[in-house]
């Protein structure tokens, strides 16, 4: 973690995602969390409520698993997130009805990252709402699913979803 007075270089794998986040509070710049290769289980949905940026170690380095019937994210309106250099995964888990990896309401960036195995019934990988904008460079979709929580082949946006939002996709 950096921009918060922590004094630690990267979180070790297994580390809980959600104690860094929560250890953000309040600061004057966009901080950054900084993770380590390994993987990341999370059992529920984080909500993103306050800018961050997320690193990662590599796409085959740091990989973050939800392992709930839950998606990965819930980023709110108005809320900046980056995310860099890791896999973002649900296993195929039927995870949600709407963004099965991530549901974007804020400004998500997404750079040399990986998309696999999520599902839901409409964006399988993200959804993006009206007042949300997504860009995603360099990274990869994968195995995402949309349909009746990914059970069937009728749905919308297997990878993503966007409603009436902004979205540039460059090297996807």
């Amino acid at each position: 973690l950096n921009a918060v007075g922590v004094e630690t270089d990267s979180l070790a794998a297994g580390a809980s995602v959600e104690s860094a986040l929560a250890a953000i509070g309040t600061v004057t710049q966009t901080p950054v969390i900084d993770l380590g290769a390994g993987t990341y289980d999370f059992d529920g949905a984080i909500a993103l409520n306050q800018s961050v940026e997320i690193e990662g170690a590599g796409l085959s380095s740091t990989v973050l698993r939800q392992t709930a019937t839950a998606r990965l994210f819930n980023i709110s309106p108005s809320v900046d997130v980056a995310l860099r250099h890791m896999t973002l995964t649900t296993d195929g888990i039927g995870s949600s009805q709407y963004g099965g990896g991530i549901l974007n309401q804020g400004n998500l960036i997404v750079e040399n990252s990986a998309f696999v195995e999520n599902s839901a019934n409409r964006g399988g990988a993200i959804e993006t709402l009206s007042e949300g904008s997504l860009i995603a460079v360099e990274s990869d979709f994968w195995g995402n699913r949309a349909g009746i929580y990914a059970l069937s082949d009728v749905g919308d946006g297997g990878a993503i979803y966007a409603v009436n939002a902004d979205v540039n996709l460059m090297g996807v």
